[in-house]
Formats: structure tokens, sequence, C-alpha cells
């Protein structure tokens, strides 16, 4: 059975290994072999045995096949150590530099966020070359000039290397830029840097980002603003700068996000529309020959309008074999064409299988290939729209069981009504496509556009109003649905084997998914026991905030030094994720911490018998010492003026804590007196969150929470 599949797929034998040699070096990054000599080696001994093999010798073509698989696995390594090595190495510091804005700046609240191209860094005597991404902020202010694309400017900054909060279960931002080949950040200041030239870096880019503006402005000619606007300019060219918040949960909790990123579904539509009006050329090969052809050039031509983004051009690459494999056979095997055009992606970007939208966009295209099949002939209908409608349901639940272990794992929600919600938004995301399509090739005319126009507003404000619809209906969202490494690989293997026993019907696959499904039963009601068993202490690593966690199972208590208002942008990024995981569901929340201190009162907490001392804002200034105090754990927090010196005297510790509600310079003067007097310390804008986790004293379960708060003399 595998056999003839992979005879007809070939490629699939290549593109398996080359995934595991970047798998294996991603996770294991410390191996450490010559792998482009080993490559070398295992390509001599291949030709050789190419150069002699005979047709009909069974051991070598077995050998012959092992060999190239296994070249294909070190050149994958190979390919990540490359990458590796390439990394630009800058010391952090102040620095004085010229760059070039290389993509589209995005206006965030308080700053402009900008991909830029290093090209230089200026020493006492000269420029020296030095090329990379960095990841740039540039501030406001009421005379700034807004950075455009193409700008070339020279700053004086600090360049940092991105760092990651170490925040409980949330987005590891640091690890998101690294597989992007973006290492390092910077913010400067309005009056840190200055335009030397305009229109500088690659002009195609250039080119590419003044077309889709251009595109832009005529939805804005035509008085598409607000969420309409947001929604088309995302869904039709992936400008998704003016998407509301709003507008993004509305989309992502009814598992329609997927329209608002241009990628597989806009490039499919795109390639349906000129295949069918290319149909008249397939009467003949060449006339084959001549449609793809034309498809392709179309096809990237869309890629070039929509900025040339990553997942436009893997959805063109993929369609674009897809037309080769029917150039030169007539109708190509789905799983080689695919397999192919993931080969030649991952050869060039490696990082790419990390890639979330990568992922999704291949497993959802395996998934309805394979399933859809099966599954739509289990209904059947004779009028034409119910079929047509049980089609849409059949790849819409076909794309879901694919992807569902990666929903979970990455995004830990479900959307309930996914069915209804696709039902309305694939079929009207299609008519946008198409009348955005309409819009601009009748542009030149004035009245018929207008006609367009219109009909293209309703159908995007029936596309918001269908998904906020959705939305409403209760239940419409399962959250904190958390799944680690171990249950999301389970959930991968389980899927695979009910694959093989679909495809074999041999009871042995039927059997090793139920062992499967009983290791991931068993590994969550395991993982289960042990949360509602865990206590622990959190000092978040949130900017200029000190968050002091403690919690037992599902009880939790949160001290900040923020108002309500204030922490509300704050919890949804940094502590929401381990309130998830940990299925708190009624956090007690203390405001304001440090307005609690009082200069003849200190702030302790008696936890799972920890002892912790809390130092805020003046305390200890007038503190009346009645002897040494013995503690495990001091957090400095709110630029406490303190010296550790001055600590020692009162107090007997394990561990200092510095949180990030204190200035850099106060905490470099901190670690530099720990040092000197040989003490421990944690400075968690530097690691990151600090963590300690414990294990629930049974006789204390429904004290550890509600009564450690203390304040004493």
């Amino acid at each position: 059975m595998f056999e003839k599949f992979l005879h007809q797929a070939p490629f699939v034998r290549f593109v398996l290994p080359l995934i595991a040699g970047i798998l294996i070096k991603i996770n294991f990054p410390g191996l450490q072999f010559p792998f482009f000599e080993i490559c070398i080696f295992f390509f001599v001994i291949i030709a050789v045995i190419e150069f002699t093999n005979s047709a009909y010798n069974f051991v070598i073509n077995r050998v012959f096949g092992v060999l190239v698989s296994l070249f294909i696995l070190f050149a994958g390594m190979a390919l990540v150590q490359y990458k590796y090595d390439k990394k630009a190495e800058i010391a952090e510091g102040k620095y004085t530099f010229i760059a070039t804005i290389a993509e589209a700046p995005e206006i965030k609240q308080n700053s402009i966020k900008a991909i830029i191209e290093l090209e230089g860094i200026k020493d006492s005597i000269s420029i020296k070359p030095m090329h990379t991404r960095l990841i740039c902020y540039f501030g406001t202010d009421s005379a700034f000039e807004t950075p455009v694309m193409g700008d070339r400017f020279i700053a004086r900054c600090f360049i940092n290397e991105t760092k990651y909060s170490g925040n409980p279960n949330s987005f590891n931002f640091k690890r998101y830029l690294f597989y992007k080949d973006i290492h390092y950040q910077v913010y400067v200041k309005p009056d840190q840097y200055s335009v030397i030239a305009r229109n500088k870096g690659a002009k195609i880019f250039l080119i590419s980002n003044q077309v889709r503006q251009k595109l832009l402005n005529l939805y804005k000619k035509y008085n598409f603003d607000g969420d309409e606007f947001a929604v088309l300019s995302a869904l039709t060219i992936g400008y998704t700068s003016e998407l509301s918040p709003e507008i993004k949960e509305s989309f992502s909790a009814t598992g329609a996000m997927h329209v608002l990123a241009v990628s597989g579904l806009h490039v499919g539509v795109i390639f349906y529309i000129i295949g069918r009006l290319l149909f008249f050329l397939e009467r003949n090969r060449y006339g084959r020959i001549i449609r793809y052809i034309l498809v392709i050039l179309v096809l990237f031509g869309y890629a070039f309008i929509t900025g040339l983004s990553n997942s436009v051009l893997r959805a063109t690459i993929m369609f674009s074999f897809v037309c080769v494999g029917n150039i030169f056979s007539g109708r190509s095997n789905i799983y080689n064409t695919l397999s192919a055009a993931a080969f030649v992606m991952l050869i060039y970007n490696p990082f790419y299988i990390m890639d979330v939208g990568f992922q999704l966009s291949y497993i959802a295209v395996l998934s309805i290939v394979f399933f859809q099949p099966r599954i739509y002939p289990l209904l059947q209908f004779k009028s034409y729209l119910p079929d047509q409608l049980w089609q849409l349901i059949s790849v819409t639940l076909a794309a879901q069981i694919g992807t569902f272990p990666l929903t979970l794992f990455y995004f830990h929600r479900f959307p309930a009504y996914f069915i209804l919600s696709n039902i309305f938004v694939i079929p009207l995301s299609m008519f946008v496509i198409y009348f955005a399509v309409a819009l601009l090739a009748f542009s030149f005319s004035e009245p018929l556009s207008k006609i367009i126009a219109y009909m293209l507003k309703l159908l995007v404000k029936a596309m918001n109003l269908s998904v906020q619809w959705v939305e409403s209906i209760p239940y419409s969202t399962i959250n904190s649905l958390n799944i680690d490494r171990a249950e999301f690989i389970l959930l991968l293997s389980l899927l695979l084997m009910i694959s093989f026993f679909i495809i074999s019907k041999r009871l042995n696959y039927f059997r090793y998914s139920l062992v499967l499904l009983i290791f991931f039963l068993s590994y969550n009601t395991l993982k289960s026991y042990t949360r509602n068993n865990e206590s622990g202490l959190i000092v978040y690593n949130i900017p200029k905030t000190s968050a002091i966690e403690f919690y037992a199972g599902q009880e939790d208590k949160l001290y900040v030094n923020k108002q309500k208002e204030e922490l509300a942008g704050l919890v949804p990024f940094n502590v929401q994720p381990f309130w998830d995981f940990q299925k708190i569901k009624s956090p007690e929340i203390i405001y304001n911490q440090q307005e609690l201190t009082n200069e003849k009162l200190i702030t302790t907490y008696s936890f799972n018998k920890l002892r912790i001392v809390h130092l805020n804002k003046n305390d200890l200034v007038n503190y009346e010492t009645q002897g040494i105090l013995e503690t495990d754990y001091i957090i400095l927090s709110n630029n406490v003026n303190i010296s550790i010196e001055e600590i020692q005297t009162y107090f007997r510790f394990n561990l200092l804590i510095f949180d990030s509600s204190n200035p850099a310079y106060k905490i470099q003067q901190w670690k530099e007196e720990c040092d000197a007097f040989g003490f421990h310390y944690f400075s968690v804008p530097d690691k990151g969150a600090f963590i300690l986790k414990t294990t629930i004293l049974a006789e204390n379960l429904n004290g550890n929470i509600k009564n450690i708060n203390n304040r004493f003399k």
C-alpha cells in the first residue's frame, strides 16, 4: 500500500527526512557534527552506488534508499546549522548605525513598529558593514514625521537583544522573532535619528508596497471605513494594521480568522477564477501550457500587490507547483505536488517549518485532500443547493480535523460553531474577492465602479454581521484548552493512525489508535491532578509593573502596583495565559499594593511554609528593628530606597528578587553590591519571570491563599 503511494508521490520520500533533520537540529541545537562533511560523504557513497547499481539488486536498492534519506536528513540539520552560524553578533550597547526600513511600518498606540535592515555600525574611524534585520519601535510626538518603507536613516540609540518575558504559558515573542531571523531590537526617539535618503532597499518590495497603497486609497475613495475597510483590506491584500481588537476576536472566536490572513484560501480563489476564465486554452497541449503559465503569472502578480508576504508567497509557490504538475502530466498527484513545494521552501528557509501559518496551511490542505472525499459521500443530495452546502461543510470538517491539534496547541481554544461561521464566511469571502477584482478591473469607469463598490460594501458588512452573530451565540467558543507538546504529539499520532486505518482497513491501526487515545486521556488526567495539587509563587516580568502572584490549585491572589484600569491592558498577554492553564476562574487581585506602604511597617507573606518579605517604595526608612528577621525571599519593588548593605542589617535571606517595577540603573547597582557581598539574586527584567513551584500542603489548602498578607512592626 505505502510502496504504491510512495511510487506515485516520490517527493514524500525527500521531504520527510528533510523535515526530520530540521526538527532534530532545532530541538537539539547542542548537537554538533560536521554536517556538511557528512552530507558530502553520503553524496559520494550514493553516487558510487548509483554508478554501479543494478536495477535487479534488491539489497543495493534498499541501501541506496536509506543512504539518500540519511543524506537529506543531515542536509536538513546542516541547513539549520547554517542559519545559526549566519546570525550577526552584536554586543548590547549604544551605537550609531545606518539602517533602512524594510517593511511597511505598523502604527501602534504609543509607537510605530517597523522591520529595519541594518547596513552598518559606526565606530570611531569608519562605518563597519553589518547586515541583519532588527525590530524597531519609533517614538512619536506632535512634530514627528511618520517613517515610511524605504527610508534610510542614521540613528544613535541602544541595540538590545530581543527578550522573552518568561511569564508562564505566555507567548514567546523572542522565539517567534528568532525564526524570522530577527535577534535584536531598538527603540528610537524622534530626536535620535534623521532620514538621509528615500526609496532605498529592494525595488521590487518598494513598488509592491506602493501598488498596495494605491489599492488601499482606491477603497478609501469609495468610502470604505471602520471595520468594513479593515476587513476588506485584510481579506484582499493582507493589510491588517486597521483591524480592531474586537473584530479580530470575533473572527478568531468563530473559527473564521483564516479569511483575514491572505494565504491559501485567497490564492486558491484567484487560481480557480483565472483557470476558469482560460478554459478555452485547454484544447491542445500547447494551449494548456500557455494557460498554466498565465495562471502562474497572475498568482505572482496577486502576491506582488499583497506586499509579497511570506504566507502569500508560500501559497503561490504551492499552486505554481500544481500548475507545473498539470503541464507535464495533465493531472499531478497532489501529495507529490505539496511535498515538492514544501521541499523547495524548506531548502530556501528551514525555519518555515516553525511558522504557524506554514503548518496550518499544509495540514489544512492535506486534511482536505484526504478526508473530504471520504466525508462527502456520507450524505447524498439530489438538489443542487443542498449538495453545494454539504460540499462546503465537508471541506470545513475535513480542514478542522487536521488542524484541530494545532489549534489547541497554539491557540488553546476551539470554535464550537466553526461549521456555521464558515457556511457564511467562505462564500461571502469568495464573493468579496470577486467584487474586489472587479472594482480594480473597472476602476476606469466611475459609474460602474460605484455600483461594484456598493455591492462590495454590502458583502463585507454581511460578513462582519454574520461573524458577530455567531460569536454572540452562547458557548460559541470553548476556552482554556491547553495542551502541551506531549499531548500535541499524541493527538497528531492518533490522527495519523486513524488515517492509516481508513486507508488500509487493517485492525492493527485501529488498536494503535485506541492505545494512543488511552495514553492521551491518562496523561491529561495526570496533568490535571498535578495542576490541582500544585502551588507556587510567581513574580511576573511586566515592564514598570510589580506583579506578585500566589496560587494553590485553582485559588489565586495577585498583588500589583497598578490601578484596575492600568492593569486591564496587561493581563491578557502576561497573566491570563497562566490563569487559563491553571483553570483559575476567579483570581483575587489586590491593586495599588505599594500604597499600603507605611514607613514603620513592612509587608511579609507566609505561604506554604515559605517566608517572603516584600519591600516597597520607602519601606524601612523609619523601620525600628527588633532584631534580624529570617526569611526565604526578599522582593524589591518600586525603586525602593535601600542598599544591599542595609538589607543585611535587617534580614537573613536566601535570595533577593528584583522585579520589573525597578529602573535598570537601580537593578544594576543592586547586582554589583550582591556580587561584592556574595549574595544570591534574581533579576526579573534580565532573566524573565521568577517562578517557584511547590506542592500544596493538604492541612493548609483553604488558608494558603486567603491569609498570606501580613503587615507587622
